[in-house]
C-alpha cells in the first residue's frame, strides 16, 4: 500500500491529477461543539477510486435510509495515494508485465502469427489467453487440446444465452510453442 502524498481534495473539487484515491471522512475535535481545534482525524469512507484529472471529485452515498426513504451523502475528502503518469510522454506502454502471474505458471510471449482463430467446440492449437472475438471483455486461458468453450452472455433479464464464438489468440504460454 502506497503511504498517502498529501495531494486531498474536497468532494466537488477539480481533480488535478489521474491516479488512484482514497476517499475519507475528515473530522477535528471541538471546543464547546463548535469550535475546530486539535489535530484531526481521518477514516476511510469507502472504496479507492481511479479519478481522472479534470473530473470533479464525486460524492459519497451512504446507505439507504428506511425511515427518510434515500441515501443521504457522506461528506468526504479525497486524498491522492497514487499519481498515474504511464501516459504523460503520450505512449501507451505494454503493461502486461504489470499482471500478477500464478506461482509456477508459465510466462507469456506474443502469439504466433500463424496460429489462426478457432470457434467454440474446436481444439485449442496453443495454450494461452484466447479473447472472444468482438467481445474483448470475454478472455479465457485455455491449454492445447482442450475444446475451445462457448459463450455465455447475461441478456437484460439475467438469462445467460451462449454464443457459438470465434477466439483469437492474444498471449501465448511460453512452454505452448
Amino acid at each position: 500500500m502506497p503511504q498517502p502524498t498529501g495531494v486531498v481534495i474536497r468532494m466537488g473539487d477539480n481533480v488535478p491529477v489521474d491516479g488512484i484515491w482514497e476517499p475519507l471522512t475528515i473530522t477535528r475535535g471541538k471546543v464547546l461543539g463548535l469550535i475546530p481545534v486539535g489535530a484531526t482525524l481521518s477514516e476511510n469512507a469507502g472504496c479507492f477510486n481511479y479519478l481522472v484529472q479534470g473530473t470533479r471529485a464525486p460524492r459519497m452515498t451512504g446507505p439507504f435510509n428506511e425511515s427518510r426513504g434515500y441515501a443521504e451523502d457522506i461528506d468526504v475528502s479525497w486524498c491522492l495515494l497514487w499519481k498515474d503518469d504511464r501516459y504523460t510522454d503520450g505512449l501507451i506502454p505494454d503493461e502486461f508485465e504489470y499482471f500478477v502471474t500464478a506461482p509456477g505458471a508459465a510466462p507469456y510471449i506474443e502469439p504466433d502469427p500463424a496460429i489462426p482463430a478457432v470457434r467454440a467446440g474446436e481444439v485449442c492449437p496453443a495454450t494461452g489467453h484466447w479473447q472472444a472475438t468482438g467481445h474483448p471483455e470475454h478472455q479465457v486461458h485455455v491449454v492445447k487440446g482442450a475444446v475451445m468453450p462457448d459463450l455465455v452472455i447475461k441478456d437484460w433479464s439475467g438469462a445467460g444465452k451462449v454464443h457459438y464464438v470465434e477466439w483469437a489468440l492474444l498471449r501465448q504460454d511460453k512452454e505452448g510453442r
